[in-house]
């Protein structure tokens, strides 16, 4: 039996350790963690071998996968608010205008509101997306393809700007 490792056309075959499961089982397990991990990137690993054992032969596999493990960056560029005052309030509809950062971003969110327009676009957040009633804090969050997630910096949400008291 033999066995070859590739990466992205890189014949990795000797950092590699190869474990038969049995004699006669006909399976391996091929383990790629002598050099480390691997740098975030797209990858391409071929494994291809011949077996000695009956019906074996020659066989190939591949794998193309991305490595990811940077949460996108989400900024908020301005807040447009439905009654003009210039300040972000409860119960009323605001629109934020976004841009997230990543190579492979999926949603962008708040409460119930999301888009997967990227790099920018808007959010419409009313009371239907979950902008309720009460004083708070708020992020907008945005995932990427390998599940990570990013979060804006957080703005506050007024109850009622003319009576505003910090609870």
């Amino acid at each position: 039996t033999t066995v070859k490792m590739f990466i992205n056309n890189v014949d990795v075959t000797a950092q590699t350790t190869l474990t038969p499961s049995s004699a006669t089982a006909g399976s391996i397990e091929l383990n790629y963690t002598l050099s480390g991990a691997l740098a975030d990137g797209q990858y391409t690993v071929i494994v291809n071998g011949t077996s000695s054992l009956p019906g074996g032969g020659e066989l190939t596999a591949t794998e193309i996968f991305t490595k990811d493990t940077v949460a996108p960056v989400v900024v908020i560029n301005s807040i447009a608010d439905s009654d003009g005052d210039g300040y972000p309030e409860a119960q009323e509809t605001l629109t934020l205008a976004y841009t997230v950062t990543d190579a492979n971003p999926i949603r962008v969110w708040i409460d119930q509101a999301s888009s997967t327009t990227f790099p920018s676009s808007n959010l419409v957040y009313g009371v239907a997306q979950g902008n309720a009633v009460g004083n708070r804090n708020v992020v907008v969050y945005a995932v990427d393809a390998a599940g990570n997630v990013g979060q804006s910096a957080q703005f506050h949400i007024y109850n009622n700007y003319l009576a505003y008291i910090n609870e």
